[in-house]
């Protein structure tokens, strides 16, 4: 974020506030290391009250300025004046808060789109960070590749996804049925503990997924898959 500071120095000739000619100029130190971060630029004079002059200076956080006010006009009781910062406003961060109700409506809308898997509707995948090989790939997998733009989004179908999990991934098993023996393996139930064969249960507890024959060691000789 960068911050705006913003400083003030008051005229006056005889103690009372002057305008000046030709108009003071600011230049604003940091006081870290004494470094000049605005040199002698031009300043806003008040409308409404003579010898008012002010200078705005956008820059990084945090920072211990000090803003040196000088004028050539001859007609005041001091032509230098230093000014501390009087007032920081962290601008992005104000620019956030006053358009907080615009970027939660935004968050709103893309939920929204989200949600719109209702079983008819088919599920809406935003599609930032999608590049164009990615793209190319899921639309390999879907019966209307015309449903997916790199810059508009992916909108899946139910059998747009149904054609994504019965895509052959290795040898001849599906991502469907891989997922399946995944579950089996890392959640379904086990028996056959200290026999030669091991048997995992699906996590439906429907059916034998995964049937292997092993020896003392462990070691697996044989697995048969059913899914």
């Amino acid at each position: 974020m960068t911050t705006l500071y913003k400083f003030k120095a008051y005229y006056t000739d005889a103690g009372v506030g002057t305008v000046q000619d030709p108009a003071p100029t600011c230049t604003v130190i940091n006081m870290a290391d004494d470094s000049k971060l605005a040199d002698a630029q031009a300043t806003t004079a008040s409308t409404n009250m003579p010898g008012l002059y002010s200078y705005e200076y956008s820059g990084a956080d945090g920072l211990d300025c000090v803003a040196w006010f000088k004028t050539t006009d001859t007609g005041c009781d001091v032509k230098e004046l230093a000014s501390y910062v009087s007032e920081k406003i962290t601008t992005n961060l104000n620019a956030d808060v006053a358009g907080v109700e615009t970027k939660l409506d935004t968050v709103d809308s893309n939920v929204d789109a989200i949600l719109a898997d209702t079983g008819t509707d088919g599920v809406v995948l935003k599609a930032a960070g999608l590049n164009a090989d990615a793209v190319t790939k899921i639309q390999s997998g879907l019966a209307t590749p015309t449903n997916i733009t790199a810059a508009a989004g992916v909108v899946l179908s139910a059998a747009g996804v149904d054609a994504i999990l019965d895509e052959v991934v290795v040898g001849s098993y599906t991502m469907r049925q891989l997922l399946t023996v995944m579950s089996a393996a890392l959640a379904g139930k086990l028996s056959g503990g200290g026999t030669t064969t091991l048997t995992f249960r699906g996590i439906d507890d429907a059916s034998n997924v995964i049937v292997a024959t092993v020896d003392a060691s462990h070691n697996r000789s044989a697995v048969t898959i059913n899914v």
